[in-house]
């Protein structure tokens, strides 16, 4: 038997095979490159629509935005139109004011208001009206709340010769 010779036939026979699977390698990675590529296109075409129809939407809905504020203007222009109007009605109309004693103190504290004869308009308010009386009636009843606190927060001594003044106003109760 000769030994060089089935040594070179082996090599060679190795030789084959590992060019067989080089050969199969390189497809293989060809065909992955490949797939990545497609992958990649169709990622990038679905980015790309998706963010079309995003800017679509947003589009639609900035003018659907422009519509509804403008609309809503239009409706505050007219309720402010027609409140105006009131108003000049009820000018005419020779407004007397009284005095009143409010409960928090009434011997120092007056206001003078308005009498109110009818608190509401004759004909129906639109939404943007009711939703302007209501925010009216809710600040107007803030502020009155807030002047109540605030009359109420100034203490004033009863008489001169109240001995425990001095107690009753330190700046600190901590002892």
């Amino acid at each position: 038997m000769d030994y060089a010779a089935e040594i070179e036939r082996i090599g060679a026979e190795n030789r084959r095979r590992m060019s067989m699977l080089m050969d199969e390698l390189n497809e293989a990675k060809l065909q992955t490159e490949r797939n990545a590529q497609a992958c990649a296109e169709w990622f990038a075409a679905e980015a790309s629509r998706e963010r079309s129809e995003r800017e679509q939407a947003a589009r639609s809905a900035a003018d659907e935005e422009r519509e509804r504020r403008a609309a809503e203007a239009r409706e505050q222009q007219e309720a402010a139109a027609a409140r105006r109007e009131a108003q000049a009605r009820q000018q005419h109309a020779a407004p007397r004011t009284t005095p009143v004693r409010r409960a928090n103190d009434p011997a120092i504290q007056q206001h003078y208001e308005q009498p109110r004869e009818s608190p509401e308009p004759t004909g129906p308010l639109t939404e943007a009206e009711r939703r302007e009386a209501e925010l009216r009636e809710q600040r107007a009843a803030i502020a009155r709340a807030a002047a109540f606190r605030k009359a109420n927060d100034v203490v004033r001594p009863v008489d001169d010769e109240d001995e425990d003044d001095e107690y009753y106003r330190r700046k600190s109760w901590l002892v």
